[in-house]
């Protein structure tokens, strides 16, 4: 299999510092948002120009100690140090903010663990997760109305039930991701899964939370949310025979698919010709093997240490493709469930493959 991609834009950045994430952020498909610990900029892809400053949210990017974007790109979440939570729309450059979780949660501990926030594509309802074994949920009242500067809901906190097995901070090779979406069965749902090791395992943790319709609010005890837990474990030689444990950060990286249906787990090892791509449905614990094709190294047996191991990943708008990014500055695209495809990128005076691995940003080494 083969994947044509044109290259419709192409610029440099005149920065010294590196923009460490990018954003497509609103219907404006001409810029990029770029962001780092504490300051924020707009790229404009057809002339290669950044604005350094956005007038209301630079000052609160300061302030912020994780950002995330709703699935559907339109809106940028981040929490503040202060412990409210604010949403910012780009297209129409407006600010909400919610409060509440002071009261549930003290905030020298949002200082001391590391944070992150996901929300639904209207910003209705969001969970943050502190650490690995503090969950928070909050959904916005029926009856609210959006006109002023504070959305009104509910925090609820979510209780860990004793059986479930959570990584301790020991476990550097921890991985989490989560996403909302839209289930034809289930209706608006939540997953967030954590990847750690138990044992001689891969371990997937994945907690489930079901919004009921506001049709069902109406019936007596229906609880504001669903929470479920569900478990699932692998032996690693069964990914291979040569593959071993390895407890270090960035061991594993995952990523929802955009439906929730599939969690893509990359299990990084030393030797780039054992790593491998886990393509997993936690609520059917279901999972599926793919090879990464030695990561494109000539010679993957040998140990390359952390050079050759996947660091990101992202699922295309229709699920059909998650493209990876590698230590080294590789960029490969696996098929849903698949191995990695052949790709091929032209334009702009750039060509480049046709290849499994394209090396996009290539490391440059000193000897």
């Amino acid at each position: 299999m083969k994947v044509e991609l044109e290259v419709l834009a192409y610029t440099s950045i005149r920065r010294k510092k590196p923009w460490p994430r990018l954003l497509w952020i609103g219907k404006e498909k001409e810029s990029l948002l770029l962001l780092d610990e504490n300051r924020v900029g707009v790229l404009y892809l057809p002339s290669g120009k950044t604005k350094r400053q956005i007038p209301k949210l630079s000052p609160l990017i300061e302030e912020c100690l994780t950002l995330s974007s709703t699935p559907n790109g339109c809106y940028l979440v981040g929490l503040l140090k202060s412990g409210d939570i604010f949403i910012w729309y780009k297209d129409k450059d407006i600010i909400k903010t919610i409060s509440g979780l002071s009261q549930l949660l003290p905030l020298t501990t949002l200082l001391t663990e590391s944070c992150k926030v996901y929300s639904c594509n209207d910003g209705s309802k969001l969970l943050l997760v502190v650490g690995t074994d503090r969950y928070f949920v909050w959904k916005q009242h029926i009856q609210c109305q959006d006109s002023g500067p504070i959305l009104s809901g509910d925090w609820i906190s979510v209780i860990v039930p004793v059986n479930v097995p959570l990584p301790t901070s020991d476990c550097l090779e921890t991985s989490t991701n989560g996403t909302f979406y839209e289930s034809q069965i289930c209706g608006s749902c939540c997953q967030w899964s954590v990847v750690f090791n138990h044992g001689n395992s891969v371990c997937v943790r994945t907690l489930l939370l079901r919004f009921p319709s506001p049709h069902e609010l109406l019936s007596e005890n229906c609880p504001t949310v669903h929470i479920e837990w569900c478990c699932l474990q692998y032996s690693i030689d069964k990914i291979n025979k040569n593959c071993e444990i390895v407890n270090s950060r960035g061991a594993y990286q995952s990523s929802y698919s955009n439906d929730g249906q599939i969690l893509a787990i990359a299990v990084n090892q030393r030797s780039p010709a054992y790593s491998a791509m886990l393509f997993i449905s936690p609520l059917t614990d279901t999972l599926l093997v793919s090879q990464l094709h030695g990561c494109g190294l000539k010679q993957p047996e040998t140990r390359h240490g952390r050079q050759y191991w996947v660091k990101d990943m992202v699922w295309t708008v229709d699920n059909l493709f998650v493209a990876c990014i590698l230590n080294n500055g590789s960029v490969t695209v696996l098929s849903r469930l698949g191995e990695p495809v052949v790709i091929h990128i032209a334009g702009c005076s750039i060509d480049i493959g046709p290849n499994y691995y394209l090396p996009l940003h290539p490391l440059v080494h000193i000897q």
